[in-house]
């Protein structure tokens, strides 16, 4: 039973043993096929290349993800550290001289929440409030600062994630697309060598060029398989060397 689903990271695979086949293999069966299938095996290296291209953008905008959430940590924690001691700061102020909704009118600090966006609201709210005349807060100038700061080391790592995300999403798009034409080329040149092979009788040589033919359709391919002696065109397929695999989740 053939790979039911050949994903990404097996296109990098299946797509050079491929091309290197057609040429080994199938050219020169029958001579006024070769210019096709020369360019059928061009075609599958260079959508094998653009897989490549994709895979690796994809996995670097992944890094520089998971390096944004890293970073997003820490500030997201001066930030509410500072939420809650100014909210202290107002608790300890004689009754009446200052108006606690005012600077929480969503409740207390800890209703904020844990969610960055809300967060960094909360911050711009609390610097618009103490920047007042009559804020009433002791050592509002301070306050003022600190909570500017933490802002501004929130915002950009905020504003980093949702770009990240947002090329996540993009490159995904990429990704599909480029594998989706390579299955195009992948499967056209399958045709046409399955065409070859008939005509000159020797379809049993169609695993031999098309890994994927032989890969159990549950199975992960993580590498090629080592190559083996050609089979006698005439006489039957070699055996199939085992491939590197696991069992696909």
């Amino acid at each position: 039973m053939p790979d039911r689903y050949i994903d990404h990271e097996e296109t990098l695979i299946y797509g050079p043993y491929a091309a290197r086949k057609i040429k080994a293999v199938a050219m020169g069966l029958l001579p006024e096929f070769d210019g096709a299938l020369g360019y059928l095996a061009k075609e599958i290296s260079g959508a094998t290349d653009g897989m490549e291209r994709a895979l690796q953008n994809t996995r670097r905008t992944d890094s520089l993800r998971r390096i944004g959430v890293k970073d997003k940590g820490p500030a997201l924690e001066q930030a509410l550290d500072v939420i809650k001691r100014f909210s202290r700061h107002l608790g300890a102020h004689k009754a009446g001289v200052v108006d606690k909704k005012r600077f929480f009118p969503w409740g207390t600090a800890t209703e904020i929440g844990t969610s960055s966006p809300r967060v960094l609201l909360a911050l711009s709210h609390l610097a618009t409030e103490l920047l007042a005349r009559d804020s009433g807060v002791t050592d509002a100038k301070t306050w003022h600062k600190e909570i500017a700061e933490a802002a501004a080391e929130l915002s950009p790592v905020i504003a980093h994630a949702d770009s990240a995300r947002t090329t996540r999403r993009g490159q995904t798009t990429e990704l599909e697309q480029a594998r989706t034409a390579w299955m195009q080329i992948y499967l056209a040149a399958r045709c046409t060598v399955e065409a070859v092979l008939r005509l000159r009788g020797k379809l049993h040589l169609l695993p031999t060029i098309f890994y994927d033919l032989t890969v159990p359709g549950d199975t992960k391919v993580t590498a090629p398989p080592p190559e083996v002696a050609p089979a006698s065109p005439d006489g039957p397929p070699a055996a199939p060397a085992k491939p590197t695999r696991k069992r696909r989740k």
